[in-house]
């Protein structure tokens, strides 16, 4: 009897920030993400320490797995070391201008401030971490992805894996 041969799936890893934005793109991915898709979406946690430590946790996990893509979500808070400049030429950025808490507050359809500890401020008064779901649901998120570019290229990463150039 033959054996059935397995075909390998392409597989992108996904590091970003914090827990918040952990648990953001847990749920898009779990609204988005089709386990019989073809790819694999690994989300890594680089825990907080700014831009430079989701590039540096992403090289680090890339030098030992041997990902076919990397992508880093990053708030934009935070210059990049020449460091991290080198270390992130391979990969795929997507940056939130000025922090997550200010994509998120785009999404809601809220005034986005100028700094982030003033959207993270903002944003407090709507979320915990728990509530994504009631939050974000799967109705909003696509009536808003079309005028918030960075939702789009997420949600469009995470169904077909096409990363956009922008």
């Amino acid at each position: 009897m033959a054996r059935r041969r397995r075909r390998t799936r392409r597989t992108i890893l996904l590091v970003v920030e914090g827990y918040t934005d952990k648990d953001f793109v847990q749920h898009l991915k779990d609204l988005y993400h089709r386990r019989e898709c073809g790819f694999r979406v690994i989300l890594k946690n680089a825990k907080g320490k700014g831009s430079n430590n989701v590039i540096d946790t992403a090289y680090g996990e890339n030098r030992q797995g041997g990902y076919d893509d990397v992508v880093v979500f990053y708030d934009h808070d935070v210059p990049l070391t020449p460091k991290s400049k080198r270390h992130c030429s391979g990969f795929h950025s997507f940056v939130a201008n000025p922090c997550l808490e200010g994509l998120l507050l785009e999404i809601l359809e809220q005034t986005v401030a100028g700094t982030c500890e003033e959207n993270k401020r903002r944003y407090a008064q709507f979320a915990s971490r728990k509530n994504y779901a009631e939050l974000f649901p799967h109705e909003l998120l696509e009536r808003r992805r079309s005028s918030v570019p960075l939702l789009d290229d997420l949600l469009r990463l995470l169904e077909e894996g096409k990363i956009v150039r922008r």
